[in-house]
């Protein structure tokens, strides 16, 4: 069985990257870094290993716990691109799948693991 590997990339600026490398930290993900493109700030990070995936999503809900505005991981790239959207009101948390299927969560405490990456395997 082969590990799974993922590009997982964070979008934030200020606060917002500063929550996102604290998450990373306390779920003991190691390699991330923060780069700056375009003159924001952002944290790219590879993840490899079976729970990949519900590592990457672990760290979105607790990003849409932490950030004012809804959260959008858009998996139809290379990387897995993780980031805030104000046109989302708070605690929303759209997933969008390498094929382009659109799933919306918007209940905080309805935030499921499982389904979160059920959707994106699209």
């Amino acid at each position: 069985m082969s590990e799974q590997i993922i590009n997982f990339h964070i979008e934030a600026s200020g606060e917002n990257s500063d929550n996102a490398m604290q998450v990373l930290n306390e779920m003991n993900v190691t390699g991330a870094k923060s780069v700056q493109p375009l003159g924001l700030a952002a944290t790219s990070i590879l993840i490899i290993g079976a729970a990949a995936l519900a590592l990457l999503v672990n760290a979105a809900i607790r990003l849409v716990r932490l950030w004012s505005k809804g959260v959008v991981i858009d998996a139809r790239g290379d990387t897995v691109i993780v980031k805030k959207d104000p046109a989302l009101p708070r605690g929303t948390l759209v997933v969008i799948s390498k094929d382009g299927e659109r799933a919306e969560f918007d209940k905080i405490e309805d935030l499921d693991v499982t389904k979160i990456v059920a959707s994106l395997g699209g």
